[in-house]
């Protein structure tokens, strides 16, 4: 199952979109709530493509609710809602596989930072 181009969060649909820039800035994906746009960068491998996405969606839940959450707890809700997505017959999506330990301690650690989620993830 490939990530979708667009998806809809209430009465706003969130284009996503792939392309290869954002790692030059240590980033894996932003979301903007001014443009309605979610970046992915397409060059991550398929399982942290999919952690990110699912991190995106949070941001993008956090800013609609206006939930203030930080950035460690939309990581941590990111993780298990790609783990709960993933566990669903049929889904498609690869869940996270001990081979991918090193983005989710890198993911761990620049939660401890508590750097700004436009640094990392988000």
């Amino acid at each position: 199952m490939k990530i979708p181009k667009s998806i809809r969060i209430g009465a706003h649909t969130i284009d996503v979109v792939r392309q290869p820039l954002l790692r030059q800035s240590d980033c894996y994906g932003t979301f903007d709530a001014t443009t309605l746009t979610m970046t992915i960068d397409e060059t991550l491998p398929e399982t942290l493509a999919w952690e990110t996405f699912w991190h995106e969606v949070i941001e993008a839940l956090n800013v609609f609710a206006e939930a203030d959450m930080q950035h460690h707890s939309i990581q941590v809700m990111g993780l298990l809602l790609h783990q709960v997505v993933a566990s669903l017959p049929g889904s498609g999506i690869r869940a996270v596989g001990k081979n991918d330990v090193t983005s989710i301690t890198k993911a761990k650690k620049a939660a401890k930072s508590k750097a700004p989620s436009h640094k990392k993830r988000g």
